[in-house]
C-alpha cells in the first residue's frame, strides 16, 4: 500500500515536471506575457529567480507541516539557521509552503509592513509562541463548553480568538504583498475540496485569489474537529459586484505535509520566469521548460514520537491476540496510521522524487523524534500548551540541532552560507530572552 501510495505521489511530480502537452498553453501564455500583461512575481530579496542569481534558476524551499503546540519545533529549527547565516527567512528561501500551524508559521515569516519592511524575525516569534499558541487555544468557558457538550457537536474553540492574534501579528497585509512567495492550502468549505492559495495566484488573479494574511492564517488554523470555518473577504471590493469570500479551514487532516505542493508551485515559478523573457523565441522557452533543474527543498517536520520510526520486533513468547474491530478498540491506531500516512508517506515520496546520483543533495528531511521526558512528559501533543510539554519540546529541538544529522542535512542545503563557526543553541538562552516562557517555567 505504501508503494502504491508513493508511485502516485511520484508520478504526479513527474507530470508536473516532464509532460509533453504544454505547448499549446506555452505559446498562449507566452503571448499574453509578450503583449504586456506580465505578472511576474516581484521577489524582495536575491532570488534563484533574478538573472545575477549564482542559483541559476535552482530555487531553495521550505516546507512546514502541520503540528499545533508542536510548531515551536519548526520556528526554532528556522531561528537556528538565521543564527548561523545572519539571513530572515524570506532571505535564505525563493518559496515558503505551509500546511495548518505551518502555514501559519510561513505566514509570520513572509508577512510585510506597509512599507515592505520585515515585521517579524525568528528570535521573536520563537519568544513569542506559547503566547500565540494560548491565545489559539484559549479555555472555552463553561457555559461554551454547556453548548458545544464539550467540543462534541460543536466548535470547541473560538476562532475569533484566532483571527485577532493573527490580525495583530501580520496587520493587513496581503497574498499579493509577501517578501517572499509562499503557499498555503486549506479546505475550501463550499466544495470540500483542496484550495492552494499562492503569492503567485494572488499576484495574477487578484479578485479571486488575493486575501488579507490575518484571515487566510486564521482559515489554516482552524482544524475542523475543534472550530468553526472562516470567511475570508477578498481585499479587492467592486462598486456593484457581490463581495468575493472563501470559506476556508485547516487543510491539515488532508495535506499534512505540503511537500509535493512546494514541488508543483517552484516549477510554476521558474516557468513563469521563462515564458516572461521576451529574449527567448518560443521553440527556446519550451526547451528550456523541458530541463527545468529541481529546486533544493529543506522539508520541517514539527516531531514524531520515536516509537514510530523505531523497527519493532514481535516477542515469540507472547500469543498474539488479534484486537477487536470498532472504532473505539482502535482509534488509538487509526490516529497514528493517520499521522503517518499523512507525514510519513508524503514525506517518502517527496524524498523519492529527489533520488539519483545528482540530486541527493537537494533535498533534506529535519524531524524530531519525540521521546518521554524524565518527569513523564510525552510531548506529541496539539493543544497542550502546559509549560512542562513546552520545555519538553523546546529541549528535545536543541539537543536534534546538535546530532551529526542535522547538521549533515543542513549543509547538503546551505553549504558555504553557512558561518564558518556553528552557534549552538542553548535552552537558558530561550529562557533568558522569552519572558512569557521564563514566567511560567
Amino acid at each position: 500500500m505504501l508503494k502504491k501510495i508513493n508511485f502516485v505521489i511520484i508520478a504526479i511530480l513527474v507530470c508536473f515536471l516532464r509532460g509533453n502537452d504544454f505547448e499549446k498553453e506555452l505559446l498562449i501564455k507566452s503571448s499574453a506575457l509578450q503583449n504586456g500583461n506580465n505578472k511576474e512575481l516581484s521577489v524582495k530579496h536575491s532570488s534563484a529567480l533574478d538573472d545575477s542569481s549564482p542559483l541559476q534558476n535552482q530555487l531553495k524551499i521550505l516546507v512546514l507541516e502541520g503540528g499545533a503546540v508542536r510548531a515551536i519545533i519548526q520556528k526554532i529549527i528556522v531561528h537556528w539557521l538565521k543564527l548561523n547565516t545572519g539571513k530572515e527567512p524570506y532571505q535564505l528561501f525563493d518559496l515558503i509552503v505551509g500546511s495548518s500551524a505551518g502555514a501559519a508559521i510561513t505566514i509570520q515569516f513572509a508577512a510585510s509592513t506597509p512599507e515592505g519592511k520585515i515585521r517579524h524575525y525568528t528570535d521573536e516569534l520563537v519568544a513569542n509562541h506559547i503566547n500565540d499558541i494560548k491565545v489559539c487555544f484559549t479555555n472555552p468557558s463553561f457555559l461554551r463548553n454547556l453548548q458545544t457538550g464539550f467540543g462534541l457537536w460543536n466548535a470547541k474553540y473560538s476562532a475569533h480568538c484566532i483571527f485577532e492574534f493573527s490580525k495583530k501579528s501580520v496587520g493587513e497585509c496581503k497574498l499579493s504583498e509577501t517578501l517572499v512567495p509562499i503557499v498555503i492550502p486549506v479546505i475550501d468549505r463550499a466544495t470540500n475540496k483542496i484550495r492552494i492559495l499562492s503569492t503567485r495566484k494572488a499576484k495574477e488573479s487578484p479578485e479571486t485569489e488575493d486575501f488579507y494574511l490575518s484571515d487566510l492564517g486564521t482559515a489554516a488554523l482552524v482544524f475542523p474537529a475543534l472550530f468553526n470555518p472562516w470567511r475570508m473577504k477578498s481585499p479587492i471590493i467592486r462598486e456593484g459586484q457581490p463581495e468575493n469570500h472563501l470559506t476556508a479551514s485547516d487543510a491539515g487532516p488532508i495535506i499534512y505535509n505540503p511537500g509535493a505542493i512546494a514541488l508543483k508551485e517552484a516549477y510554476e515559478m521558474q516557468k513563469q520566469k521563462i515564458l516572461s523573457n521576451p529574449l527567448l523565441t518560443t521553440e527556446e522557452k519550451i526547451n528550456k521548460i523541458k530541463v527545468i533543474q529541481k529546486p533544493k527543498m529543506l522539508d520541517v517536520g514539527s516531531g514524531i514520537p520515536k516509537k514510530w520510526v523505531e523497527s519493532k520486533t514481535s516477542d515469540s513468547t507472547k500469543e498474539f491476540r488479534v484486537p477487536n474491530s470498532g472504532i473505539l478498540q482502535n482509534i488509538k491506531m487509526i490516529i497514528s496510521q493517520m499521522f503517518q500516512g499523512l507525514g510519513i508517506n508524503a514525506q517518502d515520496g517527496v524524498e523519492a522524487f529527489f533520488t539519483g546520483d545528482d540530486q541527493q543533495n537537494n533535498y533534506t528531511r529535519l524531524q524530531v523524534l519525540l521521546t518521554k521526558e524524565e518527569d513523564g512528559t510525552y510531548p506529541f501533543v496539539l493543544d497542550d500548551t502546559r509549560p512542562e510539554v513546552i520545555n519538553a519540546l523546546i529541549n528535545q529541538t536543541i539537543i536534534f540541532t546538535k546530532t551529526t544529522e542535522f547538521l549533515t542535512g543542513i549543509r547538503k542545503i546551505f553549504g558555504s552560507e553557512l558561518k564558518a563557526t556553528i552557534t549552538h543553541l542553548k535552552k537558558e538562552d530561550f529562557l533568558l530572552k522569552t519572558k512569557p516562557l521564563r514566567a511560567l517555567l
